[in-house]
């Protein structure tokens, strides 16, 4: 599962390109960057085992990121210099036309500053802040989201959530009845200052050793 938010830069020329569903703006001065997301549930060791906590509730939490470098076709990647991907399932579907290798940057870059980060990669350890399901929610798809998250107008959605009966906000939070179905979900930033900092908030604190 995957959840983009999209970012002023300055990196692509026009161009779109659909991949499952999503489509991908490669125009000038636009940065993709993805935060990945799935269900977990705590486990326990039972008789030697590794087993679920049945009594903890699973719930979706982000457990990667990437922030798109460059975007190739995968008819242009066959080359020795991308050998290193040619294992990925994708490379058997050559002849697809919007098939697309998605290639992170080296390190993280967001409000034009170059941040000591990968530009990909998986968090070292959970923290609260990871966790998309609402706290004590028996539903994983009820999400608690930042404040600066709820949409003022369609425009302004999660995509696929346009509908405002699935958002609420209280002082501090924003809420959201997620969808049955969905692989990419896109939110634009629009440059939010708080939007940016939050994103580089839960990379650093997630990832210190």
């Amino acid at each position: 599962m995957q959840f983009n938010a999209v970012q002023d830069g300055n990196r692509f020329s026009v161009k779109w390109v659909l991949l499952k569903g999503i489509y991908v703006s490669k125009i000038f001065r636009l940065t993709i960057f993805s935060f990945f997301f799935g269900l977990f549930q705590k486990t326990i060791i039972s008789n030697g085992a590794l087993q679920f906590d049945k009594s903890s509730q699973p719930v979706h939490c982000l457990w990667g990121w990437l922030q798109i470098g460059e975007i190739i076709p995968i008819h242009d990647a066959k080359k020795d210099e991308f050998k290193w991907a040619h294992y990925h399932p994708h490379f058997s579907k050559e002849t697809q036309e919007n098939n697309t290798l998605y290639i992170s940057r080296d390190t993280l870059k967001l409000k034009g500053k170059e941040l000591s980060v990968s530009g990909a990669g998986i968090f070292r350890k959970h923290l609260p802040s990871l966790q998309l399901t609402a706290k004590g929610q028996s539903n994983t798809s009820f999400w608690a989201l930042p404040l600066f998250m709820f949409p003022e107008n369609e425009q302004d959605a999660l995509s696929y959530h346009q509908d405002k009966k699935r958002w609420r906000k209280d002082e501090k939070l924003t809420f959201l009845s997620l969808v049955s179905r969905g692989q990419e979900f896109v939110w634009d930033t629009k440059e939010q200052t708080a939007a940016l900092e939050w994103i580089e908030e839960i990379i650093k604190k997630a990832n210190r050793r």
